[in-house]
């Protein structure tokens, strides 16, 4: 009987004590506003992976993800650190996002894709790019095709070809 007094205590203890989780989330959403499926890989970096002014797909098939249907809009996050800490952390003051068609990385290896770099578009975002094309709550909306806001930022194919 003790015991359960005790671990009803220690309970009670932990539970009243005030949460100090943080949301360490920060959001980054891609929009497909295409007519079919893509995928998208935002390069961060990490160890082995590509980060501009490296633009190869040296990154894994596995590491493409995030399908997003046509009118639909992905959500990925940068973990753990906001969006100012990831640049800083970039070899360059740019990130890059790929967006494939879904249909491509289904039906062909990706050692052809990295060799014809099958890729519907790359953009290369500076912090201050990333904060324009944010929503009204502050989280940044990746347009894919791009949009006229868009057409003055670093990607390839350059926009409107």
């Amino acid at each position: 009987m003790k015991k359960i007094h005790l671990a009803i205590g220690v309970a009670l203890l932990f539970m009243s004590g005030k949460c100090n989780c943080v949301d360490n989330s920060y959001p980054v959403f891609i929009y497909n506003k295409s007519e079919f499926i893509i995928s998208s890989y935002l390069a961060l970096g990490r160890t082995g992976q590509t980060a501009y002014p490296d633009t190869s797909l040296l990154f894994e098939k596995k590491c493409v993800g995030y399908e997003t249907k046509p009118g639909d809009r992905a959500y990925q996050s940068l973990p753990t650190f906001t969006y100012e800490e990831w640049f800083a952390m970039l070899p360059q003051d740019t990130l890059s996002i790929f967006i494939f068609n879904q249909e491509v990385l289904d039906n062909y290896s990706w050692e052809q894709i990295q060799q014809d770099y099958n890729i519907l578009q790359r953009y290369d975002l500076s912090l201050e790019d990333f904060y324009s094309l944010s929503d009204k709550y502050g989280n940044p909306v990746i347009t894919y095709p791009p949009t006229g806001a868009m057409r003055n930022m670093k990607m390839y194919p350059p926009y409107g070809q």
